[in-house]
């Protein structure tokens, strides 16, 4: 079984982007960036936010500008090729500890500083996927649970695991269902946009036979639901298709880091 875990991704939402606001950026005090020489012979390491360090191990720039900006690759145009296939490795520090938000705002002013990157935000219409109720009646599905409801609580109710050859993504209560967007929209390879119309705290277990950047321990289980599936069965939702406008990034230039 492969739990997932989550990179550090900001809400795939259809609304303006995170664009680093007015005034000076806060930037790191140390930021190191080494180009990897054989980018095939290292996995990469998830994202790292501890105290106050900041980590990305064998990133390409296109990677980087997905997590400081908070966009999926598609919402990411031009650009020269290099910024896909070159890697990198970024360790960047502060003297204080960094809250999510504000270490995204100092990658966005690394990436500037040390690539030259410049972006313009616009509007285009491209295909979505709108997360709905799969019920007339509204309910949710057995894996979906009302953090509101006392008779619901944290771990009383759906899987703690999934089985041999599955993958598991288990959530923590937390506000609206940001997390749950985020998961489907790296799942299914597109924008996602919630349209359950479900307010306040929700948690989830949600288990399937393939996932986007995992390695299972064995072959997969094909008695398992694929991920659409899942959400149907065991959330109570489904993924309609549609189209809208949609914010993106247009890069105007960018150039390979300069040195240390």
């Amino acid at each position: 079984m492969t739990r997932l875990g989550l990179p550090l991704i900001v809400s795939l939402a259809v609304a303006p982007l995170p664009l680093a606001a007015q005034g000076p950026a806060p930037r790191f005090e140390v930021a190191s960036i080494r180009p990897i020489a054989s980018p095939s012979e290292f996995k990469g390491s998830p994202l790292n936010i501890r105290r106050n360090t900041f980590s990305a191990t064998n990133h390409s720039v296109l990677q980087l500008i997905q997590v400081a900006y908070g966009v999926l690759e598609r919402q990411i145009l031009d650009g020269p090729g290099w910024i896909r296939s070159e890697r990198f490795n970024v360790e960047a520090r502060t003297s204080t500890d960094l809250p999510r938000d504000r270490a995204l705002r100092m990658l966005q002013a690394l990436l500037a500083d040390r690539f030259k990157l410049r972006v313009r935000q616009e509007t285009r219409e491209m295909p979505i996927l709108e997360l709905r109720l799969a019920r007339a009646d509204g309910r949710v599905g057995p894996n979906l649970h009302d953090c509101s409801n006392p008779q619901d609580a944290r771990g009383q109710s759906g899987p703690v695991s999934a089985p041999a050859g599955g993958s598991l993504v288990s959530s923590e209560c937390r506000a609206g269902l940001s997390y749950l967007v985020d998961l489907a929209s790296r799942q299914l390879d597109a924008i996602v946009v919630d349209k359950t119309g479900l307010t306040g705290q929700w948690w989830f277990n949600i288990f399937f036979t393939e996932a986007v950047g995992s390695v299972l321990d064995g072959p997969p289980n094909q008695n398992l639901p694929t991920f659409t599936g899942a959400l149907s069965e065991q959330l109570g939702l489904r993924a309609e298709r549609t189209r809208a406008l949609v914010p993106v990034l247009v890069i105007d230039s960018v150039e390979r880091p300069t040195p240390n």
